[in-house]
């Protein structure tokens, strides 16, 4: 899992071959999804995690917490727009 991930147009190297939109890949493959659609991904897995936050209720205390909740509304109100 070390070489998985996802990666921006701003993320590239000077050398390396520009592709359209994002990129997530894996030791294997890569695929590639507009912007979008990867916001789009980002927010329903973010919201899977909140819902998740329920079975875990100290996560509400983190330090980091308050920050995530707002850039997942932001997110979703970007969407929206």
């Amino acid at each position: 899992m070390n070489d998985s991930g996802f990666r921006f147009q701003s993320d590239l190297d000077p050398d390396e071959e520009v592709f359209e939109g994002v990129e997530l890949f894996d030791p294997l493959d890569e695929i590639y999804f507009d912007e979008k659609a990867f916001e789009r991904l980002v927010l329903k897995f973010f919201k899977a995690v909140i819902e998740g936050s329920t079975l875990h209720p100290k996560l509400a205390n983190e330090h980091w917490w308050s920050e995530f909740i707002s850039i997942v509304d932001r997110l979703e109100a970007k969407l929206i727009d």
